[in-house]
């Protein structure tokens, strides 16, 4: 008996020996119809779920953590006295373990799914374990080593998480599940601003580590689900899933022939995540500081970086597809972190507004300045550019986590003015974002301004090129039979 599977339909053909194929209907659990895709979905996307409520896990214990060093303990502290650079070589450690993973992008490309699912589930949960531990015994050293492990994990588990979405989806469905993977993974880091300092404030620092390893655990749990129902929809579909292999190798590599507007779209990428997600690192314990707000307050505030992101990441992908203009909404985030950044250091308003800015500005950068490469590129080198800028963007990160940590560790000056320096250092950064969003939009217009199409001008465009190239089709066929038939006439001359 031969069986073949169209890999979207919802019917599989069956030939018996001698006889022709038949169509015969399938079940609502196999592979090729709807709810097994989004069940594939929805846990593909519990994959990081842990890996992002254990992220900023710092970020909202980080008055626990520095609490000897900053004056009173507080209620819940379990005597962690890091100072401020030690409290940011944290995020360091976990940026240079997901850099790791990054770097060796091809090796996880040509991994198998399901041992690469095994290895980075394993990796993260383990790393959310050795901070716990570390957190309840107070060792500096070994949560640093927990957080480079959940760096690696979590880079690892991103990069498949991205793979099996393009491997089970194509089309419009493609844009809604990264956008839905995107939304339940943001999910877990407002449940940490949410719930993690009440935790510390009830039960002492270590019970929001083990928390946060529960959480990890889960994530890993669905990484073993995930694995056998990819397993069993491969051998429903008697093939590999579509897309599954990489489009590019290391010999399709060749950033020398980047156009400037890719290494522009890369410092754009650089100076948004040094300046936003290093604030948003050290945005409870500036609440804390500066503003005066209880930790619960402060995480509370904070995670308006995250609110939005989640309710509206679903749609950015299709939103942005619809739309285009990838250029102007790059230079329109650049505008709403100078302006955030110059309310929090000069303006005499509510914390609430320039996060919630910061928080609109964060999906419209993921959305607008990620996708922007496979403009600017074609299949085979908007792979390795998207790759590139995930290298830069972390070492921004960490070189701005290290930054505020050298100011920070300046206490000739009272908390208020560190906090003054901290935040014009971030808005001239914010400043140079804008400057290098305005740079990519004049050199994307020299160029035929490929960010800035609509839907409906990409679609004319391509009309275009296509008339072009049957009007060259015709004359090059109307030259040829001229000069075959004035060949075939003697010259007067």
């Amino acid at each position: 008996m031969e069986m073949s599977v169209p890999p979207t339909s919802g019917e599989v053909y069956v030939r018996a020996p001698g006889r022709d194929w038949e169509r015969v209907p399938v079940g609502i659990c196999h592979s090729s119809r709807l709810p097994f895709r989004l069940t594939l979905l929805l846990l593909n996307s519990v994959l990081t779920f842990g890996c992002m409520y254990s992220y900023d896990l710092p970020s909202t214990t980080q008055v626990w953590l520095e609490s000897s060093k900053e004056g009173e303990p507080i209620e819940g502290s379990e005597g962690l006295d890091f100072n401020a650079l030690q409290y940011c070589a944290l995020y360091i450690a976990f940026v240079v373990g997901s850099a790791i993973i990054v770097g060796l992008v091809y090796s996880i490309n040509v991994m198998h799914i399901r041992v690469g699912l095994l290895f980075f589930g394993a990796l993260s949960f383990g790393g959310t374990v050795v901070c716990a531990l570390a957190a309840e015994h107070a060792q500096f050293w070994l949560m640093l080593l927990g957080r480079a492990m959940l760096g690696c994990g979590t880079g690892g588990l991103t990069l498949l998480q991205n793979r099996l979405v393009v491997a089970w989806f194509t089309g419009r469905a493609l844009g809604y599940a990264f956008g839905f993977t995107a939304a339940v993974t943001r999910v877990g880091g407002v449940l940490n601003f949410l719930v993690s300092p009440q935790i510390v404030r009830m039960h002492g620092l270590h019970h929001a580590y083990w928390n946060a390893s529960s959480l990890s655990a889960l994530s890993a749990a669905a990484a073993v689900l995930l694995i056998m129902l990819h397993t069993c929809g491969l051998y429903q579909l008697g093939e590999e899933a579509p897309n599954s292999k990489p489009l590019w190798t290391l010999q399709s590599i060749r950033p020398s022939r980047f156009p400037s507007t890719v290494w522009l779209l890369c410092l754009c990428v650089v100076c948004f995540y040094a300046t936003t997600f290093s604030f948003v690192g050290v945005a409870c314990l500036y609440l804390f500081q500066a503003e005066g707000y209880t930790p619960e307050h402060s995480s509370f505030i904070a995670g308006f970086f995250y609110y939005l992101s989640v309710i509206v990441s679903p749609f950015m992908s299709t939103l942005m597809d619809a739309i285009g203009r990838r250029g102007w909404l790059i230079m329109l985030v650049g505008g709403l972190i100078t302006a955030a950044f110059a309310l929090l250091r000069f303006a005499d308003v509510s914390p609430i507004v320039p996060f919630t800015l910061l928080g609109c500005a964060y999906p419209i950068a993921a959305s607008s300045m990620w996708s922007s490469a496979s403009y600017l590129l074609d299949r085979t080198q908007a792979g390795p550019a998207i790759t590139l800028m995930t290298l830069l963007q972390m070492s921004a990160s960490a070189l701005g986590s290290t930054g505020i940590g050298l100011i920070r560790l300046d206490h000739e000056r009272p908390d208020a003015a560190r906090w003054d320096f901290v935040l014009l250092v971030l808005l001239c950064g914010a400043g140079a974002f804008l400057f290098f969003a305005i740079a990519l939009n004049l050199a994307n217009y020299g160029k035929r301004g490929h960010l800035n199409l609509t839907a409906a001008g990409r679609q004319r465009k391509f009309a275009a090129l296509l008339l072009r190239a049957e009007a060259i089709d015709d004359l090059r066929l109307n030259y040829g039979s001229v000069s075959s038939s004035r060949s075939a006439t003697p010259s007067r001359f």
